[in-house]
């Protein structure tokens, strides 16, 4: 329609690009994506766990939105910064919830206030852009490991995907 050729648009795209986008967290609120370089400071002890094992400075670089789990939250998440299958049949959380973590409604809010004139920088991340997810990241990366290390070296592929029986959460998706 209409809004698809507006999104289309090389200036609206930037504008897009430009605005702040919230952090997605696991279930324990533990950052899977941020733009936002103090939250991910605020995590930096927790990241070097055992189990998480992560170095903000080697994954990580300021004014760049960052997966501290790389590879193992991807098909989750999607990244944005190089937009990979993007436009494929992928449920990226990313993608799916774009405006959410932008703190819009929808395209027509994004549209409107371009169209308003409001600069990028008068947005901030607060709150109510930022997702919680359901995912434990602590069970996706032993059973990320797990695939890599048994299955890999034979040259199978495989897929494990754990859900809370009574909730219906999806926990890990690998």
């Amino acid at each position: 329609g209409q809004n698809e050729r507006y999104i289309a648009n090389p200036r609206i795209a930037k504008f897009l690009r430009e605005l702040p986008h919230g952090t997605i967290y696991d279930r324990n609120g533990i950052p899977l994506a941020s733009s936002d370089w103090n939250e991910l400071e605020n995590y930096r002890e927790k990241f070097k766990e055992k189990e998480l094992n992560i170095d903000l400075d080697t994954i990580c670089q300021k004014g760049v939105r960052c997966y501290p789990f790389g590879t193992d939250t991807y098909f989750l998440l999607g990244n944005v910064n190089t937009k990979l299958n993007w436009n494929g049949q992928n449920d990226f959380i990313e993608r799916k919830k774009e405006f959410t973590l932008h703190g819009l409604k929808n395209k027509e809010e994004l549209i409107d206030r371009i169209l308003s004139g409001y600069p990028p920088t008068s947005y901030s991340i607060d709150s109510k852009n930022n997702i919680k997810t359901t995912i434990d990241i602590r069970l996706q990366r032993k059973l990320t490991k797990l695939i890599r290390e048994k299955l890999e070296p034979l040259k199978l592929k495989g897929a494990i995907v754990v859900l809370d029986p009574k909730s219906g959460d999806l926990l890990a998706s690998v």
